[in-house]
């Protein structure tokens, strides 16, 4: 008996897309530049620009990337 083996190899892709939390864009790289380039007036992008502490400083960025996402799901569901 013989069994038929697929020969498809699908591979994963790991360009996540992000979106601004302010203009909503999509991005799949250097969402942190357009923030600090577009949106350097917001009081919270300015906070994270002056964030000594580069732990803290990437920690915030990245709760931005997620609320981005999450505000992007929200109006497409």
């Amino acid at each position: 008996m013989t069994v038929p083996v697929c020969k498809k190899v699908a591979k994963r892709d790991w360009q996540k897309t992000d979106y601004c939390l302010y203009c909503e864009w999509p991005f799949t790289s250097r969402i942190a530049v357009h923030y600090s380039q577009m949106h350097i007036n917001k009081a919270a992008v300015q906070e994270i620009t002056l964030e000594h502490n580069k732990a803290r400083s990437k920690n915030l960025m990245y709760k931005f990337q997620q609320l981005g996402n999450y505000k992007h799901n929200s109006a497409v569901s």
